[in-house]
């Protein structure tokens, strides 16, 4: 058949295990910058808590009175916990991203109140409480 019935074999690139030495990881690098990076023990500077937390709003928090309230209604039968009693917009956006970030939960704002998605109202009681309101009620 001579040359058209002969299959040739295609070398292929040789690879080498990963403990063979000669092998590049591409996150070989970064150990060595991973001593460098900060200790993450250090407090957030926004995230302050307690009587030297900084509120935008003319109240003093203490004063305030806060509620949290658990809803399904309109929600497809998913639990909400509503939190009324914030004065200003930027209250608002600062607690909603704050309870967000320490509850893991989905947090947004509707109106004049804060919606966190789940039943976290004994654990965002917890955060205000810890974060100077003194007057946190939870509803049903």
């Amino acid at each position: 058949m001579g040359a058209m019935g002969k299959k040739t074999k295609k070398s292929e690139p040789a690879t080498e295990a990963p403990g063979s030495g000669s092998f590049h990881s591409a996150f070989s690098g970064l150990a060595s910058l991973r001593d460098a990076l900060p200790s993450s023990d250090l407090p957030d500077p926004e995230l302050k808590s307690g009587p030297d937390a900084k509120s935008t709003s003319d109240k003093p928090t203490g004063s305030l009175k806060l509620v949290l309230r658990r809803e399904k209604k309109g929600r497809a039968g998913k639990t909400v916990t509503r939190l009324l009693g914030l004065p200003s917009p930027e209250d608002r956006t600062t607690w909603a991203k704050r309870l967000k970030k320490e509850l893991g939960c989905g947090a947004t704002i509707e109106g004049d109140d804060v919606i966190l998605l789940g039943d976290v109202g004994e654990r965002a009681k917890t955060r205000l409480v810890a974060g100077g309101f003194r007057r946190v009620v939870l509803g049903n």
